[in-house]
């Protein structure tokens, strides 16, 4: 192998390392925006709710990208797999309880303690995955 290759191949693996701190970063936002997606106070439970959904593009680039990384891993993967499940179900739930919502007039409060009933146990799951998730990232890189 020459210096050229050793040089190439190390850094690929040092881009792939940014790349899951980056994976890392984007986990924490998802944790935030899941803490934040539903109303858990009892007495605006059916007053308001929240207008947060996930977006899990840049993770799902970054787990294509460090696949080579992270393979070995499945605990970890899986992990990954349910966050991008259950935030594209949540993602679903919210786009219909938008479309829903804003032109009822009627019953408004009963659908949105009904959204923010259904919200909680996914985001709440979602919290959980992604603090799990954390901890397989923190491993796979050291921290």
């Amino acid at each position: 192998m020459t210096i050229e290759e050793i040089r190439s191949a190390f850094l690929g693996v040092y881009e792939k390392r940014l790349k899951l701190q980056l994976l890392r970063t984007e986990l924490l936002t998802l944790k935030d925006s899941a803490e934040a997606a539903f109303i858990s106070d009892d007495d605006e439970l059916d007053k308001r709710y929240s207008l947060v959904t996930f977006d899990v593009s840049v993770m799902e680039s970054i787990i294509a990208d460090t696949y080579l990384i992270t393979s070995q891993d499945t605990d970890f993967l899986q992990n990954l797999t349910k966050i991008r499940y259950l935030s594209k179900v949540a993602n679903t739930e919210c786009h219909i309880f938008f479309n829903i919502v804003t032109p009822t007039l009627r019953h408004r409060d009963k659908l949105v303690k009904d959204h923010n009933e259904s919200m909680r146990p996914q985001c709440e799951s979602l919290v959980a995955l992604c603090d799990a998730a954390i901890d397989g990232l923190d491993g796979l890189l050291g921290s």
